[in-house]
């Protein structure tokens, strides 16, 4: 129930095979918007206590602050996330900064609350700037305001100022841990486990991306599609912790043998893609050739093991599907044909 219910608030429009960079942006986007409806819900509640209290300063400033969040409210699908996130922090800042200026105690609450919120909604980098800014700022005006200090006076400020320091290191503390599990979760969320290569999902996801650019561009690319030869026979003769380790070994071969540019992707079971960009068919073949040769060279476990590869470059009408679907009878072709070998296949 509050797995559906988070789904709904914050991307009822993602899908399973929504990538988890755009659920980022989505989540952020509503958390943002979420702050902006909050922010003036409490707003307009505290303009009503001002009012009912006659504190004409205070309703004054808290009518302005409204008036800020209503704005962003209303032009908030003309702004990226980032700039309505810096406003919405902006706005807290100029909440706090007249009425520390005028009712030194009053705001105090919000101060303690202010590098939480901060940090929460741009980040630790960000919200380490505006939390120094604004500690400078209501120290310099407390100096200012008072001559004389009592204890009791500087007990209050002392507990206010660890108290702000607290929430600041609680909200270091959260955005670290989160940035390290949701960059735990993007790793696994675009690599395979097993051979540390990028998974199906993402590589398609990068496919189109690539397809798009070189159509735009009139820029050649090239892909290819390699399958492991007798791979079955591995597994059923020497056990599947020997297949992994071929598995394993080959996707070592692939990352020491393309660009950095290029990329590759464990593509089923025993089948592995790469797709290279800025390359036609003639040097995609080259690439297949080596891989080839370095493959049937591994012998792990004194195994025998050789790979068929198919080839192919991307055409003006091509789809991802004909794109792929090319490569893959070239593949076909390569292991009716003997295996261990390199087929290409143009139109």
């Amino acid at each position: 129930m509050i797995n559906a219910l988070f789904q709904k608030l914050f991307c009822n429009r993602c899908e399973k095979r929504t990538s988890v960079l755009e659920i980022e942006d989505v989540f952020r986007r509503r958390l943002a918007l979420l702050a902006t409806i909050i922010g003036i819900i409490v707003q307009i509640v505290e303009v009503l206590y001002n009012y009912i209290l006659k504190q004409k300063e205070l309703s004054i400033i808290n009518l302005f602050i409204l008036s800020v969040l209503i704005l962003i409210f209303l032009f908030f699908k003309r702004f990226p996330t980032k700039p309505i996130a810096h406003i919405l922090v902006l706005s807290l800042i100029l909440k706090i900064v007249p009425l520390v200026f005028f009712f030194s105690e009053t705001l105090f609450p919000w101060i303690i609350l202010f590098p939480l919120i901060s940090i929460v909604l741009v980040g630790i980098q960000s919200a380490t700037i505006y939390t120094f800014l604004v500690a400078i700022y209501v120290v310099f005006i407390l100096s200012l305001k008072r001559e004389y200090i009592s204890p009791y006076q500087v007990q209050f400020y002392f507990e206010v100022g660890i108290t702000y320091f607290t929430s600041f290191v609680i909200g270091a503390v959260y955005e670290t841990l989160n940035r390290f599990f949701y960059n735990q979760l993007k790793k696994q969320a675009v690599k395979d486990f097993l051979t540390g290569l990028f998974n199906r999902r993402y590589f398609e996801e990068i496919l189109k991306w690539e397809i798009e650019l070189s159509k735009r561009y009139n820029h050649p690319l090239s892909i290819i599609l390699l399958d492991i030869d007798n791979f079955k026979k591995v597994n059923d003769m020497y056990g599947h912790q020997v297949g992994d380790r071929v598995l394993r070994e080959i996707a070592d071969v692939l990352k020491k043998n393309i660009r950095s540019s290029d990329i590759a992707a464990r593509y089923g079971g025993e089948e592995f893609v790469i797709l290279l960009p800025e390359t036609d068919v003639e040097g995609a073949v080259k690439v297949a050739e080596k891989l080839r040769t370095q493959i049937q060279n591994l012998k792990p476990n004194g195994i025998e093991i050789t790979a068929s590869f198919g080839v192919t470059k991307l055409f003006g009408d091509d789809t991802v599907e004909t794109f792929i679907k090319r490569a893959d009878t070239a593949l076909y072709q390569a292991k009716r044909k003997g295996k261990n070998r390199v087929i290409s296949l143009l139109k």
